[in-house]
């Protein structure tokens, strides 16, 4: 999805300089750190990408893929304890759908710029708000059983879900604070990001590859919601009022007879020299 979405790896705003950062030169070989790597799937495409650098991925759980490219490792670790060991270590970091989920994303921020080799890039990304095909944030819905055309169960949802998650503060969505959280670390500079419309379970309107990833959306959407049923119920929502709201979200994603965007947003900053 994302590289649909970014036509690559990152952002084409900034592949000159990643590129710079990662060519063949003299001295310390390049290296990139995927934070929150999951499977590993984009650190070993980056791997792949860039041959002569090393790229390691970390993340809580320990990934055994059944094939690594020789310059990419998986290690597993908690960036929330800091980094020590990977002081000034990469010239290129990655972070994608990560800092919504951390009780402090600027803390996070830090320890990602702590890893930064002086002149290295940052990269994160994460999710915001739910919109209309007219590209206008949908309101949650309300009890009553109306729902008007501003206003969406996927958006309900979402927020139900995130009120009950251990964050540091629930009403932040964190693709849209993701510039302030590297503005609030400090130490950067260049603090620049864009944003992407990902159509969910529908082509899109005019978006490239809309198909596809509206397909990849929905398949991501109703696993989301599967996956976080739980975290309702165990704080205190019964499983009738669960069931019933996952029963409204699939009524507007299926065929689908509400058409929504899900708003993903990149930022990048540099370290000073």
């Amino acid at each position: 999805m994302w590289t649909l979405l970014m036509g690559g790896l990152y952002p084409q705003q900034i592949d000159a300089t990643v590129r710079g950062l990662l060519s063949s030169k003299d001295g310390p070989q390049p290296a990139v750190l995927d934070i929150g790597t999951g499977p590993g799937i984009w650190a070993i495409e980056m791997a792949q990408e860039f041959p002569n650098t090393k790229v390691i991925g970390i993340d809580l759980i320990d990934i055994k893929p059944t094939r690594l490219p020789p310059n990419c490792s998986l290690v597993k670790g908690d960036v929330t304890k800091g980094l020590p060991d990977f002081a000034e270590a990469f010239d290129v970091i990655h972070c994608r759908s990560v800092a919504g989920h951390v009780l402090d994303p600027v803390a996070l921020v830090q320890t990602a710029r702590s890893c930064l080799k002086p002149g290295g890039i940052l990269i994160f990304a994460d999710g915001s708000f739910i919109y209309n095909e007219r590209k206008v944030i949908f309101k949650p819905a309300d009890d009553d059983g109306v729902v008007p055309d501003d206003k969406s169960w996927v958006a309900r949802y979402m927020l139900e879900v995130k009120a009950r998650v251990p964050v540091k503060d629930t009403k932040n969505i964190p693709g849209e604070y993701l510039i302030r959280w590297m503005q609030e670390g400090g130490g950067l500079e260049n603090i620049d990001g864009d944003f992407y419309f990902c159509p969910i379970n529908w082509n899109g309107d005019g978006v490239k590859h809309g198909r596809e990833l509206g397909e990849i959306m929905g398949h991501l959407m109703f696993d989301f919601v599967t996956a976080t049923k739980s975290v309702l119920l165990i704080n205190g929502i019964s499983d009738e009022v669960v069931e019933s709201w996952v029963k409204r979200i699939h009524e507007e994603l299926d065929e689908p007879k509400v058409r929504m965007y899900l708003k993903w947003n990149m930022a990048w900053a540099r370290k000073p020299v």
